[in-house]
């Protein structure tokens, strides 16, 4: 994930933050969809994943503003996860290789038992904050509802960097000559 997809999120928090839940939204889907311009401008192709998230966005986004009700995009977080989720786990027992692997073997090469563990921990991960998530709408105000979103993201980090000690060994070692 590159700093410029976590813009839309972060405008968000800060708008939410700053005046209120459905300015939020608004600034949201617009940058949802300045993102995918920008994709598409540069790449010429559009990211699977990136584009289903702007479009559950702005879909429940607009839901959002024409019901006047914050509980359509606050559940956008759970489809997403729980689509994530859902594939990931879909991966690890159907098809050749699970879907962290396809998406990540280019940048890191490690064995496949390593690349499943990685799979179903993802998976697993996306389900249980999925399922967080819809805890947190049920029981929290509003505005402790946005600061839950950006935990959310805060916990994607730490579940990342909890996985380099897992990782390290199958790491490239630098060779001695190319210090």
């Amino acid at each position: 994930m590159k700093i410029i997809d976590m813009l839309p999120i972060i405008a968000f928090f800060v708008v939410a933050k700053t005046m209120d839940f459905y300015a939020a939204t608004k600034v949201l889907m617009v940058l949802l969809v300045l993102l995918a311009a920008f994709y598409w401008i540069k790449e010429r192709k559009m990211p699977k994943g990136h584009t289903a998230v702007a479009v559950l966005g702005c879909v429940l986004g607009g839901a959002t503003l024409y019901f006047h009700s914050t509980t359509f995009l606050q559940y956008k977080l759970t489809v997403v996860y729980w689509a994530f989720g859902a594939a990931l786990l879909f991966s690890q027992f159907f098809g050749d290789k699970p879907l962290a692997q396809r998406a990540c073997e280019t940048a890191l090469q490690l064995p496949d038992h390593v690349w499943r563990g990685i799979n179903l921990s993802c998976a697993l991960l996306f389900l249980f904050v999925g399922g967080m998530n819809v805890v947190a709408i049920k029981f929290l105000p509003e505005d402790r509802w946005v600061n839950f979103k950006a935990f959310t993201i805060v916990l994607n980090f730490i579940f990342a960097f909890a996985q380099i000690p897992f990782l390290y060994k199958y790491l490239p070692k630098e060779e001695e000559g190319q210090k």
